[in-house]
Formats: C-alpha cells, sequence, structure tokens
C-alpha cells in the first residue's frame, strides 16, 4: 500500500514537471497573451515618464537595445498595440533566465509597467521539491529524528539557493529591461 502511495506520487511529480514544461514551450511559441500576462507575479514594478513619443518602441528595437551576452537570453514580441512580451530564447548560450512577462506602455498615466511571472515549469518544480518530496519520504514510513530534519531543511535551503541565485539574476535583468524602456519611450534625449 505505501509502495503505491509513493509511486502514485512520483508519478504525480513526473507528469506536472512534463505537462508544464510541455505548456511553458508550446504557449511561449505561440505568443499567448495570457500566457505572458498571467500568472504568479513574481516582478512587477513601473516608471513614471513626463514627457514620452507618440509611438511606442517596437519589439525589433527592443531587441536590438536589449542583446547582449547576460541580456541575449531574452526575446521580445509585440502581443497588442501597447504591450510587448518577453521570454528566453530557446538556442542561447547566455544564461538562462526563469522569468517571462510583458512590459506594458500605459498612454493615460504615462507608465512603463514591465511584471514577471515564473515559467510553469519553476511552479511545478517548487511544488514537487518543497511538497511532494517530503510526502513521499512520509509515507515511506520514515521516522523523525535529528538527521532525518536536517534532510528536509537541506532540500529546502538548496532549493532556495538555486532558484534565488536564478531570480536575483532575472531582477536584475527586469530592471534593465524598465530601464531601456522607458529611456526610449521618454523624449529626455530631444531638444525642445
Amino acid at each position: 500500500m505505501i509502495e503505491q502511495i509513493v509511486g502514485t506520487l512520483g508519478f504525480i511529480a513526473f507528469a506536472s514537471i512534463l505537462l508544464s514544461a510541455l505548456a511553458d514551450v508550446i504557449l511561449s511559441l505561440i505568443w499567448a497573451k495570457r500566457y505572458f500576462t498571467c500568472g504568479v507575479l513574481l516582478f512587477s514594478q513601473s516608471v513614471s515618464i513626463n514627457a514620452r513619443h507618440t509611438n511606442i518602441p517596437s519589439a525589433d528595437l527592443l531587441n536590438q537595445r536589449l542583446y547582449s551576452f547576460l541580456m541575449g537570453g531574452y526575446i521580445f514580441r509585440e502581443l497588442d498595440t501597447n504591450t510587448h512580451g518577453f521570454r528566453r530564447k530557446f538556442f542561447s548560450f547566455a544564461p538562462r533566465p526563469m522569468l517571462h512577462g510583458s512590459v506594458t506602455f500605459d498612454f493615460q498615466k504615462n507608465l512603463v509597467v514591465v511584471k514577471g511571472y515564473p515559467a510553469w515549469f519553476m511552479v511545478a518544480f517548487s511544488i514537487m521539491w518543497i511538497l511532494i518530496v517530503p510526502l513521499m519520504r512520509l509515507a515511506e514510513g520514515v521516522t523523525f529524528d535529528r538527521e532525518l530534519l536536517l534532510l528536509p531543511i537541506g532540500y529546502v535551503c538548496f532549493y532556495g539557493l538555486i532558484v534565488g541565485i536564478l531570480y536575483v539574476m532575472d531582477y536584475y535583468r527586469l530592471k534593465y529591461i524598465l530601464a531601456v524602456t522607458v529611456d526610449l519611450w521618454s523624449r529626455k534625449h530631444v531638444a525642445e
């Protein structure tokens, strides 16, 4: 009975990770707007602009201005008239981002808003690492003692370290995306 529970939990974890990774690939390839504008919000910042251009910067211009080894993991595409989506490039040697999202140009409030969401794979992987792996250990009938308590703490610390490093990298990338889009949309470089 216990082996069936552990097997079921393992299958659920494997299937959810596989399906979420497949959904990430398909939805980002077809540039589904809801994929880039909904989800678990991990980054959201906006900057107000005093004077702006009447048109927004194109996705091609953002791709050109934000192309570098550190930023090379992102590609931009227009989702609608005032929103660009961004995601990781599939074939790039740059460090892999974990966040995708959108850049919105708010004409009424003169705001540039950048939002970042984790890939669905990261959400499923987080649930597996933090919830399902400990449940599988409990289902095996493991008794709690001091040494066993250190193992889940080690899992969580290792997970937190890896995800924390990825998030810090993406945090500064998204801040840079915000700074460049504000610079491109503002009229501060135009002589009046």
